[in-house]
């Protein structure tokens, strides 16, 4: 038996190319998300009987990410990456835009339910439905923060500029059993990142109630995009 992180996994997945490896476990298994990176290619490299992976959040931010899960564990199962973009990424893509016709919306629907069917050989999903009997009570409050007149010339200031060049990448995610009250003062710009945070203060083995609030500032771009977040959540349950 053989525990590394997923950095010192790959390097050492070359020494055992050549032998068969009963069981690969991999833990927070949507960081292999990319199938053309290297921890990817050298994990896949290994010769294994079985593959496992395990995550909360296997669906981070579109389908080829799943698709490269998916065919980790089971490759072949939806063919290629091109032959899956093909067959179900973009007509189920499509099928979700606004200006689809009713036809696209049939045809998204339809590649959905297969798709499904097809994973469902292979993936053991556990909803909060199953869970919920294990997990104490979990509150989220969003608080909408109206701007002050200065923070709204800054913001729209910054918003109409030509000049940005980079992003604001700053702000620490954390979480762990023990802790009761969770703040987000800013949105993780991978949402699934605060879903993780989340789970680790909510999660089996926690007795008492949960309170998360998200602070966030009205009529901005952080706003709208919770709005969209709380839609996704509800698409993907």
């Amino acid at each position: 038996m053989r525990r590394a992180s997923f950095r010192n996994g790959a390097l050492g997945a070359d020494r055992l190319e050549e032998d068969l490896v009963g069981l690969i476990l991999c833990d927070e298994g949507h960081r292999l998300k990319n199938c053309e990176n290297q921890t990817y290619c050298a994990l896949a490299g290994m010769k294994a009987q079985r593959r496992v992976l395990l995550s909360g959040t296997p669906i981070q931010n579109d389908l080829l990410e799943y698709f490269s899960l998916v065919h980790f564990v089971n490759a072949g199962i939806l063919g290629e990456a091109g032959e899956f973009r093909r067959k179900y990424e973009r007509p189920i893509v499509r099928g979700r835009d606004a200006d689809a016709t009713d036809n696209e919306h049939r045809i998204g629907k339809e590649k959905l339910e297969e798709l499904i069917a097809v994973v469902s050989r292979c993936i053991i999903r556990r909803t909060n439905d199953i869970l919920s009997k294990y997990l104490p009570v979990k509150r989220e409050h969003v608080v909408c923060c109206p701007l002050t007149p200065i923070q709204r010339r800054m913001y729209l200031a910054f918003i109409n500029s030509s000049a940005v060049k980079k992003q604001i990448t700053d702000g620490e995610a954390a979480g762990y059993l023990g802790t009761l009250l969770y703040l987000i003062f800013r949105n993780d710009w991978n949402p699934q990142n605060d879903l993780q945070a989340q789970a680790r203060c909510h999660c089996i083995d926690q007795y008492k109630s949960v309170k998360i609030y998200r602070l966030i500032e009205e009529e901005n771009c952080d706003c709208r995009g919770t709005k969209k977040m709380m839609s996704d959540e509800d698409i993907w349950a």
